[in-house]
């Protein structure tokens, strides 16, 4: 028998698949990076979506006029420092006060007409409002994505906090420039402080000799709005936002939801029946609808508009491209899913290698699996309105510590409507789960939802994160609990022809409750251990045969035939009941045990490299020595 190698050697790598792509042949017609400034880049792109000749690149590029755009602006901050309170005076309508929760959930953009000095005609400004909670992270993401200018909105009273930290990482990271608004003057606060705290996270007002604007306001009692403005409209100035005067329309995605995509116009116009291609999705731009949801035929650069047309709805972040038709778009999802094959193919190679570095190449496990010490697996199926809100979802689901009796198994998770196909996959499995519409989501079932499965529609993201904790706790098998209402104690035995051979009666005194001949639930505790289970065969008292014997009384108990008393046996009539577990106290133990396990790990890894470096050390001095 040949022996097995005790570590197989790695074979060489394979073709570089993402190298290929370069002489990919439909490469040339998408793939060149977006440079609004470089005429030639723009040139390029009026030849693919067929606007001019393969002559006249050159041309054309030589021509290419450029002319300024409106500022895209984004207010984040942390949850409820008055972004949207913000947003409402700018737009003048009542946003805030009907959404859900009172916490914004989605993102939204909108355009307003400023005033300019010397009787100018009005300057537009686009403003992205994205929410503030931690859960929304990914789509403050796709808000930056899209801006240019950054309004950090911080509550005056309630300083900075994590939120308001993540968004200066977040510009930091985008190398977009940031205007401070200071909220809820009104209410007084510590200002120095949060000037202080602001320097500390690296950024320099101009009041201290940097480049950050800021403004002291109060969105509330629109104190000094006017100033804001102002800041943005000179942020906007030095940051030269020039656009080209005629490019292919490229949009920046911040929302998708239901058959909408909402976005940001970045340049050229956007035509009603233009072709528009992102990933391996594609579509005809059937309807296009501006800021206040009115039906346009043609939108310009900065623009904020939704666009119905998409079957598969593109993800949030991502950016809209427009080609010349049809043939384009299946050329360019064809090139698409060649791409996202070589960095499949690329990243399967990298976790190879680490896998190999860890000594993990055999029996590596899947993930989204049942574990072996689990009972239990319950599927749940989200339908979300819009991508942020099942991204939002998605991270506190993914972020709840692990319950090891029941595993959460995520079958289904995407924008769209719930329908009876929906309920006929998730009941197939035979096992517990459960359905969470989230969101402005349309239910279009016939069938009635089986039993087992349990069915939410929620508004709020914590409301359907509880949810989801209660049903997986309520899946947990519930801890018995034994209710002892009678005891008594054998003090002596004697022999009795009812006990049948080998048996013998007991001579018992009734220490607690009412000892009763037809109880049910009797057992027999000796040493410590339950021997006997059963019902009283019969009960005497001064040789009479009695129903029940009261508290402190001695009586003679017989049992099944030939079962023997012993002195010292306890018995007992008892119930069971089950007690049902809390929600909180199951998840803190939960997240407790997770850190433990954490810090427990960290500490191993610690001990390894230690001991390496002790190793490694007495090699040196042998060698040395």
């Amino acid at each position: 028998m040949e022996e097995q190698p005790l570590q197989v050697a790695r074979g060489q790598q394979e073709v570089d698949e993402i190298g290929k792509l370069e002489d990919h042949p439909n490469r040339a017609f998408f793939t060149t990076a977006t440079n609004l400034r470089d005429p030639m880049s723009v040139a390029e792109g009026l030849y693919r979506l067929g606007r001019i000749k393969s002559t006249e690149v050159e041309y054309t590029a030589t021509q290419i006029k450029y002319e300024t755009r409106p500022p895209i602006v984004s207010i984040m901050g942390h949850v409820d420092h008055g972004k949207t309170t913000l947003l409402d005076t700018l737009r003048q309508t009542n946003i805030a006060a009907c959404e859900a929760g009172g916490i914004t959930q989605s993102i939204g953009a909108f355009q307003v007409r400023v005033p300019r000095e010397g009787g100018k005609s009005d300057e537009l400004i686009t403003f992205i409002d994205t929410p503030g909670h931690e859960a929304f992270a990914e789509m403050r993401k796709s808000g930056c994505s899209a801006a240019d200018i950054i309004v950090l909105v911080i509550s005056l009273s309630d300083g900075i906090q994590p939120q308001t930290r993540e968004v200066i990482s977040l510009a930091k990271s985008k190398n977009t420039p940031l205007v401070i608004a200071i909220n809820k003057i009104d209410k007084g606060g510590d200002m120095d402080l949060i000037i202080r705290e602001l320097s500390g996270l690296g950024v320099s007002l101009e009041s201290e000799g940097g480049d950050v604007l800021l403004s002291k306001i109060s969105a509330k009692h629109k104190t000094n709005v006017e100033h804001l403005l102002q800041n943005i409209q000179l942020q906007s100035l030095m940051c030269e936002l020039y656009t080209p005067t005629q490019a292919r329309a490229e949009i920046t995605i911040i929302e998708s939801k239901s058959k909408l995509v909402s976005g940001i116009v970045r340049c050229g116009t956007l035509r009603k029946g233009a072709w528009m291609v992102c990933g391996i999705s594609f579509a005809r731009v059937e309807k296009i609808l501006d800021d206040r949801g009115r039906e346009i035929d043609q939108a310009r650069v900065s623009a904020p508009v939704a666009i119905e047309g998409f079957i598969v709805l593109p993800k949030p972040g991502n950016i809209l491209l427009e080609v010349a038709g049809k043939h384009y778009a299946n050329m360019f999802v064809a090139l698409m899913r060649d791409v996202y094959g070589a960095e499949a193919q690329h990243e399967k190679y990298l976790q190879y290698l680490a896998a190999d570095a860890q000594g993990k190449i055999y029996n590596r496990k899947p993930l989204n699996r049942v574990q072996s010490n689990s009972t239990v697996a319950f599927g749940l199926l989200i339908k979300a309105g819009t991508f942020g809100q099942l991204q939002a979802l998605l991270k506190l689901i993914y972020a709840l510590p692990r319950i090891d009796s029941v595993e959460l198994i995520i079958i289904n998770a995407e924008v769209d409507a719930l329908d009876d196909d929906d309920i006929t996959n998730l009941s197939a499995r035979q096992q517990p789960g459960g359905f969470i519409l989230f969101g402005d989501v349309e239910n279009k079932t016939h069938m009635a939802i089986p039993s087992h499965l349990g069915f939410t529609k929620h508004d709020v993201v914590f409301h359907a994160v509880n949810w989801i904790k209660e049903q997986i706790v309520e899946h947990i098998p519930k801890d018995r609990a034994d209710v002892v209402h009678m005891e008594a104690v054998c003090k002596s035995t004697f022999a009795a022809s009812q006990a049948g051979r080998g048996g013998n009666a007991g001579g018992c005194f009734v220490e607690k409750g009412k000892l009763h001949v037809a109880a049910k639930n009797i057992r027999l505790i000796r040493r410590g251990e339950t021997v006997w289970e059963g019902r009283i065969k019969e009960l005497r008292r001064f040789k009479e045969k009695v129903s029940y014997v009261e508290e402190g009384l001695e009586c003679g108990i017989v049992l099944d035939d030939g079962f023997a008393f012993e002195v010292g046996d306890c018995l007992q009539e008892y119930s069971i009941e089950w007690k049902e577990h809390d929600v909180d106290e199951i998840y803190q133990k939960a997240a407790a045990q997770e850190d433990e396990d954490r810090r427990l790990k960290e500490r191993e890894q610690t001990d390894a490299v230690d001991e390496i470096d002790d190793e490694s050390a007495e090699l040196e001095s042998l060698i040395h020595g």
